[in-house]
């Protein structure tokens, strides 16, 4: 999903099990990373890659 992408979206889930501030370190240099609270229940991340 980042391999071409300049900007990931991850809107955050209850529960999940990686903080944001750790998801960096997953996420290949030169992909900024957007980050929002959203809360689902469901999902631990929406991720949307631009």
């Amino acid at each position: 999903m980042s391999e071409s992408a300049e900007v990931i979206t991850v809107i955050s889930g209850a529960g999940a099990p990686i903080p944001n501030e750790e998801l960096d370190r997953h996420t290949p240099g030169g992909v900024e990373i957007d980050f929002h609270e959203g809360g689902q229940p469901s999902w631990w991340w929406l991720l949307a890659s631009e």
